[in-house]
């Protein structure tokens, strides 16, 4: 049977890209949508490509633009919630070019699949059900009110290769109550933390360059924070509302240095280690 293309319907014979639309279905080119031609419609739409007969129906009027690439996903595989695609997965991860956009999953435990490089801006905004999140090597950024509002989440699991956690990240996450930040950190954003009530511990590594404005705002139970020696800025009020803090560790060498950063952010006692 001879082959056909996908988009315009012209005969391919033994020929990978179509002569009329451009149309290439190895999918060995940079494609701006993904469908798995399998038969069943509602699946495959429903995983990423919300055009599929627009651009069927239009391509005489589409001639010359590479605009799909396929993937073929059986139909076992559809029928798996979350099931990882080139540029994303189905309806649990709304992942785009390795950026999870949208975790529309009700577990309560949560394992971010491989091949996310960054998460979202409020990907996880509001879900009062997640308890635990592991986040896997690969993530760098974690975005702008990324977990904001996750009133149940208890434990992050933060891998080594995060550098950016963007304002807003953890904010309003009451549950949280300990956080290990890996090294790779420059910076925490402004208002990370604010408002995690049951947060009691909070260790920063040798790494860690800025914490700035209100990042810890509001932690009424925090009690022990370590300060790294790489730190240069500390913002303000980035301490602000921390009735419980009772210590705060810094290397010896850089007691003195801290203690003027924190003259702006919190007046507490600060214990040499």
């Amino acid at each position: 049977m001879t082959e056909k293309c996908t988009i315009c319907g012209r005969e391919l014979g033994k020929a990978y890209r179509c002569p009329a639309c451009s149309f290439d279905r190895r999918g060995d080119f940079v494609g701006l949508r993904t469908v798995s031609p399998v038969g069943k419609r509602d699946l495959y739409e429903h995983l990423v490509c919300r055009e599929w007969e627009k651009l069927a129906q239009d391509g005489e009027k589409n001639r010359g633009l590479l605009a799909i690439h396929v993937e073929y996903i059986s139909d076992e595989q559809l029928t798996k919630p979350g099931v990882q695609t080139e540029h994303g997965t189905s309806d649990v991860f709304n992942v785009e070019r390795g950026v999870l956009k949208k975790y529309n999953g009700k577990s309560k435990s949560v394992d971010i699949p491989p091949g996310v490089t960054a998460i979202g801006p409020y990907a996880f905004e509001n879900n009062s059900q997640i308890t635990l999140v592991n986040i896997p090597l690969g993530v760098s950024v974690i975005g702008v009110g990324a977990f904001h509002g996750c009133t149940q989440l208890e434990t992050v699991t933060f891998p080594e290769g995060i550098k950016d956690i963007k304002d807003y990240a953890f904010c309003g996450c009451e549950s949280l109550s300990q956080i290990v930040i890996p090294g790779s950190v420059k910076t925490i954003g402004s208002c990370v933390f604010k408002g995690c009530a049951a947060l009691t511990r909070a260790e920063i590594p040798e790494g860690v360059k800025n914490i700035e404005g209100y990042a810890f705002n509001n932690c009424k139970k925090l009690r022990t924070l370590i300060l790294p020696g790489s730190i240069e800025k500390i913002g303000l009020g980035a301490f602000f509302g921390c009735v419980a803090l009772a210590e705060i560790i810094v290397p010896r060498e850089a007691k003195s240095r801290i203690q003027r950063l924190l003259d702006s952010a919190a007046k507490r006692c600060v214990r040499e280690k």
